[in-house]
């Protein structure tokens, strides 16, 4: 198995256990590499909230193989995990980056009349 590697570009966005950061895979094919989001989740605050994130990775794992394997053009807007891993004091969750926007940004402007 290859180990990616990744560099963080931007913060995107911060929560209670995780930031979440713009990256680009350097080992990629790509001379450019390609941009994905990767969520840091720190072990040590998610303690007791493990298994949300274990069962996060597995819905995102499911639905990867789903959209891989149906043709179904309304599977597209479903957010895609690129590839995962855990070190001593995080996990780390790679997903396409999607938006330029925050979807809350993108919810209320849709409701602005």
């Amino acid at each position: 198995m290859v180990r990616k590697s990744y560099n963080l570009l931007q913060l995107i966005g911060t929560g209670e256990f995780s930031e979440v950061f713009k990256c680009i895979d350097t080992s990629s094919t790509n001379s450019f590499g390609t941009v994905s989001a990767i969520k840091i989740i720190d072990k040590l605050k998610v303690n007791n909230k493990l298994r949300l994130i274990k069962r996060e990775l597995e819905i995102l794992a499911k639905l990867k193989h789903v959209c891989r394997n149906k043709n179904d053009h309304h599977l597209e807007n479903v957010l895609q995990l690129q590839d995962y891993f855990m070190t001593s004091n995080h996990i780390c969750i790679i997903t396409e980056m999607c938006l330029d926007i925050d979807l809350y940004d993108l919810i209320t402007d849709k409701k602005q009349p």
